[in-house]
């Protein structure tokens, strides 16, 4: 992307702004008068600026500002012809050296953007991890990922003290706010000493804004030579008070799991130490709390001080209120409960009634196709005369087992329902099959099976592409704010599903493999996954459900489609409408 501003282009030399993608000009603007003066502005912003919402949401690499109109072929991107640009006034690669830290130095002159940290300050990612799977995952329902998958830790100090300030400090507000003296609050981790210490090493605090220089603690959760150590309330509430001789432990090389319990309601305020699940000690506040919301939270260590934690640091969790033992996440708890039973919310039969196509669902009406002008029309074909396993919901409308015709898609029309959507969104298992008979006689490379993205960019769409003799299955998910979560092909040779009826099966499971995971099933058998490259800050937010194509009749299938169904949870192959048969000895002569 490139943004060009000509300051002597226009009718008046009043300033035109040119915007490229890919090297290809996609629009200009013309300023509405003659420039008089500059900006009143000294920063230059990239991705967002300070007290506004509207950030940027994706990955940036590569940034280059230069004093001049450059042209397309001195772009950063252009290949044939370039020619070096002109009056470069900085540029930020944007490099990642440790997979931890951007480095957002300027390469040619003096516009980095902040100071860059150096080794002393930096933590170092590990293999090395307390536990996995985590014992007593957490239960939170807006837990992004799998809480109970653990994948390494992060080192903070070590012995040869490269590292004697590195810390991770967090000023969001409700941490915080969660961390007043007015509020029970639970902190805990693990962590894994290399080195006891000679002064103190710091585990939790809060406190001032970093700075390389100077600074203040609110709370200092530390552990020294004389085991556990708690300053709180700037010394007002606790001044350095250990939790007890029964805290020390100078064993090094062991995960330990360490939670602090803090209970406002008990005495002025009692903070209580647990060590692998046992009590270690407790201590009173000297007085009453008053609220005061601290500047930042830190884990590890401080910027302004040698304290910094000696060995690993592994699943640090805030909780506000009073945890009990059995409750930290290191408790050994029973099995996580089963899911509910995918439950079907809707089903088309898709038959020919001998006028038109029959649309409606025979699970929750509401959800019935809308038969428009894109609808396709009906086919006395038909995949079977009965379902082989018929759907069992108490209330279908009609003979679940029959069957008695298909849709006609004919590569430009599509069903489609409003709010269905909602239903199918990326915070909740789901599965959508259903029989296809793919005639693959139009020329589309790209041609629609089912999904939410249907008028927009955003939603999840599972599709199938060909390419000369080849095809394949494509699922795209996209949110309206942040880049695809998946846009891959299933590792599955499609070509040669032409021309036969097959049944497919979607998938979809928020927090398997941590950021999601879609299956595709073809006539029972998985195709293979496509894992979505992050957990998703929001919802996809399209409320259609489309089948056969989009908007318009836009990239439309080919072919019958024959009994669909939608279903809330992950279905197994065994709960399919599809009847697959199993290994064993269905019958014996002698």
């Amino acid at each position: 992307m490139a943004l060009v501003y000509d300051a002597a282009a226009g009718d008046q030399a009043q300033g035109v702004w040119r915007c490229y993608l890919d090297g290809e000009l996609h629009g200009a603007a013309t300023n509405g008068h003659a420039r008089s003066g500059t900006t009143a502005s000294e920063y230059f912003h990239l991705a967002g600026r300070v007290g506004n919402g509207s950030t940027f949401c994706g990955y940036l690499d590569c940034w280059r500002v230069s004093q001049a109109a450059l042209a397309p072929h001195q772009f950063l991107n252009a290949t044939e012809g370039a020619a070096a640009a002109t009056d470069v006034l900085a540029l930020w690669p944007l490099n990642s050296a440790d997979g931890l830290y951007l480095d957002a130095t300027d390469m040619t002159g003096a516009w980095s953007f902040g100071t860059s940290l150096t080794a002393l300050h930096k933590v170092t990612a590990s293999v090395s991890q307390a536990a996995a799977p985590i014992p007593n995952p957490d239960a939170s329902a807006a837990f992004r990922g799998d809480p109970a998958v653990n994948a390494g830790s992060l080192v903070f100090n070590t012995p040869a003290a490269i590292a004697k300030r590195a810390y991770l400090a967090s000023g969001e507000y409700g941490v915080r706010d969660t961390l007043c003296y007015t509020n029970s609050f639970t902190l805990e981790g693990w962590f894994y000493r290399t080195q006891n210490p000679g002064g103190w090493q710091l585990l939790f605090a809060s406190g001032t804004a970093p700075s390389f220089s100077t600074g203040g603690m609110s709370l200092n959760f530390t552990y020294r030579t004389t085991g556990y150590v708690l300053y709180a309330g700037a010394a007002t509430l606790v001044n350095d008070v250990a939790f007890g001789s029964g805290s020390i432990d100078t064993e090094l090389n062991v995960w330990r799991h360490v939670a602090l319990v803090y209970d406002v309601t008990v005495g002025k305020g009692t903070w209580s130490l647990y060590v692998d699940g046992t009590l270690k000690g407790s201590i009173e506040n000297n007085t009453v709390p008053t609220r005061s919301v601290p500047a930042y939270f830190y884990i590890g260590g401080r910027p302004w001080s040698d304290n910094a934690f000696n060995g690993a640091i592994d699943t640090v969790r805030l909780t506000r209120g009073v945890l009990a033992p059995s409750q930290f996440l290191n408790a050994a708890g029973a099995p996580p409960p089963a899911p509910p039973a995918p439950a079907t919310v809707a089903y088309w039969k898709l038959d020919d009634d001998g006028a038109a196509l029959d649309a409606a669902s025979q699970v929750e009406p509401r959800y019935g196709f809308a038969l428009d002008a894109f609808a396709p029309a009906a086919s006395a074909a038909q995949f079977k005369r009965f379902v082989p396993v018929p759907d069992t919901t108490v209330g279908f409308i009609g003979d679940p087992r029959a069957n008695a015709g298909s849709a006609a898609c004919d590569g430009a029309g599509y069903l489609c329902v409003q709010n269905l959507g909602n239903r199918v969104e990326l915070d909740r298992a789901f599965t959508i099959e259903g029989w296809m008979f793919w005639s693959n006689q139009t020329a589309h490379a790209v041609q629609t099976i089912a999904g939410t993205r249907f008028d927009a960019t955003y939603g999840w769409r599972l599709a199938l592409e060909k390419n000369g003799a080849s095809a394949a299955f494509r699922l795209f998910c996209r949110t309206p704010t942040q880049t695809p979560l998946a846009d891959a092909v299933f590792a599955y040779d499609a070509a040669g599903l032409a021309g036969a009826w097959h049944h497919l099966a979607l998938i979809f499971t928020p927090r398997r493999n941590d950021t999601g995971t879609w299956e595709l099933f073809i006539d029972g058998v998985s195709a293979g996954t496509v894992k979505n490259a992050f957990y998703p800050a929001v919802l996809h937010q399209s409320h259609w459900l489309a089948l056969g194509g989009q908007a318009g009749g836009g990239e439309a299938f080919d072919g019958l489609l024959d009994c669909w169904r939608v279903s809330e949870g992950a279905r197994t192959p065994d709960t399919f409408l599809y009847l697959g048969y199993g290994k064993g000895t269905l019958l014996t002569i002698q």
